[in-house]
């Protein structure tokens, strides 16, 4: 009786040490898919700042392009109405002056 007694207890012992291993386990699976989840989601932010950062870039490079062409563009604007405005001066104030005399 006292055999079976202490099988029993030993049984008992050793089930409980291999819950206790389980739960240990599952601790750590846990633990480690944590850390794992974090890492990848930390992977993933720097990713995304990469590609935002190589977009800034590209539009930045662009804006520049395009302010470039667009100051160009005025300036030749301004040069061609400068050089009516001087080749006109003299007809479009002669002009004036007549039609304010007419008047």
């Amino acid at each position: 009786m006292k055999n079976i007694i202490r099988k029993i207890i030993e049984s008992d012992r050793e089930a409980r040490e291999k819950v206790e291993r389980v739960k240990e386990e599952r601790q750590n699976i846990q633990s480690s898919l944590q850390s794992k989840a974090k890492d990848i989601a930390e992977e993933y932010r720097q990713q995304a700042l990469a590609r935002v950062s190589e977009q800034k870039t590209l539009l930045e490079t662009s804006l520049q392009q395009h302010t470039s062409k667009a100051k160009d563009e005025y300036d030749k604007a301004v040069a061609s109405l400068q050089e009516q405005f001087e080749a006109n001066q003299k007809q479009w104030v002669d002009e004036i002056v007549k039609h304010c005399l007419q008047s």
